[in-house]
């Protein structure tokens, strides 16, 4: 009953760190799929996002 009354709480940490996750691995797989390796605006893309980011939590 313990873990059950706490699991909340578990996600509750977790779910900002899995999407900050996938922000970074978008971030990094961006260039890659659009074949674009020069990225001159990336911390541009990296600031985009971030803030999109802020919505998913």
């Amino acid at each position: 009953l313990f873990y059950v009354y706490k699991s909340n709480y578990n996600l509750f940490y977790l779910c900002p760190v899995l999407s900050f996750g996938m922000m970074l691995m978008s971030w990094l797989l961006f260039p890659y799929i659009t074949n674009i390796y020069f990225l001159n605006y990336s911390m541009l893309l990296l600031i985009l996002l971030m803030s999109i980011s802020g919505y998913i939590m």
